[in-house]
C-alpha cells in the first residue's frame, strides 16, 4: 500500500483546505514533514488516526476548526474533513471522515453531527464504494 497523500478541511489548526502530497517515486520516497513548533506536524499525524480510526485525540471534544466553530452563524453549519488517498494493487482508494457542525437557529452552541466513514476506489473509469457494515 502507497499513502499518496492527505487532505486536511477545518481539521484542528488547518482552517480551509490543506493537502499534502507524498513522494511515490521508487528511488525517491520520503516525504519530510517540518515546521516550527505549533505548526500543525502533530495534528497532521492525527488526521491519520481520526480519518482511519474516528479517535480524536485526547485533549480535543471537537476535531473542527476552532475559529471555523467560533464562526458559524445562526442557522449555519460546517465540516471538518480527512482525506487519505493510497494506492493498492494498482488501484487507487479514497478513505474519507468527514463530521458536520451546525449552530442552531437561536445561535446557541456548536452541535456535532455522527461522523461519516467512506471508502471509495476508481475502476473502469468510475468511481465505486465499498459498503461498510
Amino acid at each position: 500500500m502507497l499513502i499518496k497523500a492527505i487532505t486536511v478541511e477545518n481539521f484542528l489548526p488547518f482552517r480551509g483546505s490543506q493537502r499534502v502530497v507524498f513522494s511515490t517515486d521508487p528511488e525517491q520516497n520520503v516525504t519530510l514533514i517540518m515546521g516550527d513548533n505549533g505548526a500543525g506536524k502533530t495534528s497532521l499525524a492525527q488526521a491519520f488516526e481520526w480519518c482511519l480510526y474516528g479517535r480524536a485525540p485526547k485533549d480535543s471534544v471537537q476535531v473542527i476548526n476552532a475559529y471555523v466553530r467560533d464562526h458559524l452563524s445562526p442557522g449555519s453549519f460546517s465540516y471538518a474533513l480527512v482525506e487519505i488517498n493510497l494506492e493498492k494493487d494498482g488501484i487507487d482508494y479514497s478513505v474519507s471522515r468527514k463530521q458536520k457542525y451546525s449552530r442552531g437557529q437561536n445561535g446557541g452552541g456548536v452541535k456535532a453531527e455522527p461522523q461519516e466513514f467512506n471508502i471509495t476506489f476508481r475502476e473502469d473509469g468510475e468511481t465505486k464504494a465499498i459498503a461498510l457494515s
